[in-house]
Parts: C-alpha cells; sequence; structure tokens
C-alpha cells in the first residue's frame, strides 16, 4: 500500500517518518517485526529516490550561500501552515508569496520552539498523544515545505497541503479538550467546547465550498485574493471565454499585461491564446490574427496558435475568395503538424485547403490522417465527407 501511495502522490514519502514516530514515542520501536517494516520502506524509498535522482538533483542543488534564506523559508512556511490549521477562515486558492518580515520568522521559530518542547514534556511524562499528535503535523508538513524552499511549483504555499497535517491537529484538540475537562471534573465541558468548536469551522468549511462551485468563481475569488498575479486573472479570463462572457473575459485577460502584475512568458501566452479566441469569436479577424502572432512570438512552439492562425486565413479565402489565403492557411497549419504530427483539427484544416484549391488527393490524404488522429463529432463527419466527395 506505502509503494502504490508513493507512486500516486510525494507526500506518502512522509508515512515511514510517522511510522516509526509512533513506534518511538509509544516505546515498540526494537520490536523485530517493526524494524523489518522499516527495512522494507528503506528500500522502497530509496528505489524512489534513486529513480527520481534528476528531479532531485534540480532540487537539493543547495548554494550554502543561501542556507539562511532557505532555512527562514522552512520556518515560516511552518508558521503560515500552523496559522492556517488553527485559523483556517480567510482562505485563499491562489497563494502567491510567503509571509516573511524578521518578526515573522522570530515568531515561527518561538511558536516551533513550544511545541517542540511541549512534545517532549509529553514524552517525559509517558503521555505520548500530544507528542505524537505534534510531530504528525510536522513530519506531514515537511514535503509541502520543500514546495516551499526550492520553489517547484507555481504558488510556494497552498492550503490544500493541510488535509494530511489537519488529521494530527484534530487528535491534539480533541485530546486537549478532554484532558482539561477531566482534571476540572466536568467532563461534559469537553464535548461541548468540542461540539462548538466543530460546528464552527463546520460553518466556515460549507461557506469556503461556496468559492469552488464552478471554475468562475474560483478564479473569481482567486483574482480579487491576488490580484497582482497573472494566473488567477488568465484562468478567470479562460473561464469567461468559456461561459460565453467575452468582454469580461478580454478585461480579465489584457490584466495579465498590465505593469505591476507579477507575470511571464508561460502567462504571457496564454493570455494572448485566449484573447486570440475572444476574437475569433467575435469575428474580428484582424484583432485575434493579432493576439495569435503575438502568442507565437512568446513560445514559437505552441502548435495551436498556428492552427488557429490558419483558421483564420481559410476564413479569409472563403470571404474574399482569393487563393493566397489558402496557401498562408496551408503554410500555418503545416508549422502546426511540425510541432504536433497527430493534430487532427489541423489535418482537416489542411484537407479544406487542399479542398478549395482543387487539389483532392492531397485533401483525401489529410482527412484520413485526421480521422486517424481522432475527432470528435460533427468533426469526424466533416471528414468522412471529404473522404465521400474526393473518391475517383
Amino acid at each position: 500500500m506505502f509503494l502504490s501511495f508513493l507512486l500516486s502522490k510525494e507526500v506518502a514519502v512522509a508515512f515511514p517518518l510517522v511510522a516509526i514516530g509512533f513506534d518511538l514515542i509509544s516505546g515498540r520501536f526494537r520490536s523485530r517485526g517493526n524494524l523489518l517494516r522499516y527495512s522494507f520502506y528503506g528500500l522502497l524509498i530509496f528505489g524512489y529516490f534513486y529513480f527520481r535522482s534528476t528531479r532531485l538533483e534540480s532540487i537539493f542543488k543547495l548554494d550554502w550561500a543561501h542556507v539562511w534564506g532557505v532555512l527562514k523559508v522552512l520556518f515560516s512556511s511552518y508558521l503560515f501552515y500552523l496559522e492556517k490549521l488553527v485559523f483556517p477562515f480567510n482562505s485563499n486558492p491562489f497563494i502567491s508569496s510567503l509571509p516573511s518580515g524578521s518578526y515573522y520568522f522570530v515568531f515561527s521559530v518561538l511558536v516551533i520552539l513550544i511545541l517542540c518542547l511541549a512534545g517532549y514534556i509529553s514524552i517525559r511524562k509517558r503521555e505520548g498523544i500530544t507528542a505524537f499528535s505534534i510531530y504528525w503535523i510536522f513530519s506531514t508538513l515537511g514535503p509541502h515545505s520543500i514546495v516551499a524552499m526550492f520553489g517547484v511549483a507555481i504558488t510556494p504555499l497552498a492550503e490544500r497541503f493541510l488535509y494530511i497535517p489537519s488529521a494530527g491537529f484534530c487528535l491534539l484538540i480533541g485530546y486537549l479538550l478532554l484532558e482539561v475537562s477531566k482534571r476540572l471534573n466536568y467532563e461534559k465541558l469537553g464535548w461541548g467546547f468540542g461540539l462548538i468548536l466543530c460546528v464552527f469551522y463546520f460553518l466556515f468549511t460549507i461557506k469556503g465550498q461556496s468559492v469552488w462551485k464552478d471554475n468562475s468563481s474560483l478564479w473569481q475569488y482567486a483574482s480579487k485574493k491576488s490580484p497582482n498575479h497573472a494566473i488567477p486573472h488568465v484562468n478567470y479570463g479562460t473561464s469567461l471565454l468559456q461561459a460565453g462572457k467575452t468582454d469580461d473575459a478580454i478585461r480579465e485577460l489584457l490584466l495579465a499585461f498590465e505593469p505591476g502584475v507579477i507575470s511571464g512568458k508561460k502567462q504571457w501566452v496564454y493570455a494572448s491564446n485566449n484573447l486570440g479566441l475572444v476574437y475569433l469569436d467575435k469575428k474580428d479577424y484582424e484583432s485575434a490574427e493579432k493576439w495569435f502572432a503575438k502568442t507565437v512570438s512568446y513560445d514559437p512552439k505552441f502548435y495551436i496558435a498556428y492552427y488557429h492562425l490558419g483558421v483564420i486565413y481559410i476564413i479569409k479565402g472563403k470571404n474574399e475568395n482569393d487563393a493566397s489565403y489558402y496557401r498562408k492557411a496551408e503554410e500555418y497549419l503545416k508549422k502546426a503538424l511540425k510541432i504536433r504530427r497527430r493534430h487532427g483539427r489541423s489535418h482537416l484544416a489542411l484537407a479544406d485547403v487542399y479542398l478549395e484549391l482543387g487539389e483532392r488527393e492531397k485533401a483525401r490524404t489529410e482527412a484520413e490522417r485526421a480521422l486517424r488522429s481522432g475527432l470528435i463529432e460533427p468533426l469526424a463527419k466533416r471528414a468522412r465527407y471529404i473522404l465521400e466527395i474526393t473518391e475517383n
């Protein structure tokens, strides 16, 4: 089971740490059966890291001059997640930056030291549950803090990473509530506070889920929470385009190019391509061509933009009955197919070009390739029609 989890989600590397921590705290570490299990865990993790060595080298090529900065990120990320465990109210599905500053770092070190001290006292008193709960939180947050330390994802932090650590938090809070109520000789008090806390979190959870109703609501919320980052605006603009709200989509997508907005070529590629799609939908072919041309200037390997440029020139050729436009469409579609050889839509569009140019054999060949590449209906129907009319 551990192997299947490890191959599904990398956070599973924390499981052996949790298991060993449980056995150490409960006093079962030296059991023969457990030692055998640890050996298997070790072999599986060694194999995993061996096959992932190339990726891991890129992550852990640490410049020792930046060790202090990495440690600051580590402690700050832990404090962020600990704060979110206790106060999960002001949610943000796209966290673009890590809280920083000297005061934040000092406070994070202080909080972590206090929790470590509480865990140590728990072990000394042979109580164990407090220590294991804290250890659970720390060990399962480890893989997610690596994301923040080494910048291996678009966002350094994500609230969804708290799913597994929250089990340790629930165990800790539930245990402390019951222990305090027992010492006060009033157990019902602990159950009452526990119920109130559950209802409190439950209501905020329901409210938070409303943000995830659909893509538009999610990215609208994210773009408001992270207004200076291009990705939420691009994703919100894309969802608006899919919903048919073209004018609103244009407004959001253009924000990716605004000065002061954190962006880059990757975001510009998707924003410009989607702007091209908006204008194509509005039948403003000049503006659509301009934005698709910008897309390929940002990324010459973005084959979809070449396909759409080909489509625009097919439309121009039909509107103006000019063969030169079809030749231009042929040029763009061939560029798309050079990058993505089995792009069915490009093959089909090229078949249409050759049909208009009277090159029936070439049209038939491209229609066959389109069908082999895979097409949805009614595109497949169009390809079959070209095959029928080009039969000898």
